[in-house]
């Protein structure tokens, strides 16, 4: 029942959100994942590819961030939080979005 209501929470708000631009609008959606995480993976095969299938992509503006579980500190050096191996896969593909070499 609760995940019934999260859908139609969802919908809703997808929907009045898409509702209120207009045509030449896109809707910002930023998908922070960690690279490993078998959770993240199954969501980003199975249930993202839905937005194309519907055509719903045509009003977002889509963004996929492999951050994990990492933080910047203040001297802008990154840490994370686990020091494994999916933190560091995270971290080599957020380099190479930046546009820098390893």
């Amino acid at each position: 029942m609760a995940s019934y209501q999260r859908l139609c929470i969802t919908s809703c708000t997808i929907f009045f959100c898409l509702l209120s631009l207009s045509s030449s609008q896109k809707v910002t959606l930023s998908l922070y994942y960690e690279a490993l995480c078998p959770f993240c993976a199954e969501f980003i095969v199975n249930r993202l590819p839905k937005i194309f299938e519907t055509g719903l992509i045509s009003s977002i503006d889509l963004q996929l961030v492999p951050w994990g579980n990492a933080a910047i500190r203040p001297d802008g050096t990154i840490l994370c939080q686990v020091l494994d191996s999916s933190c560091y896969v995270s971290l080599a593909l957020y380099i190479i979005e930046l546009g820098h070499s390893i």
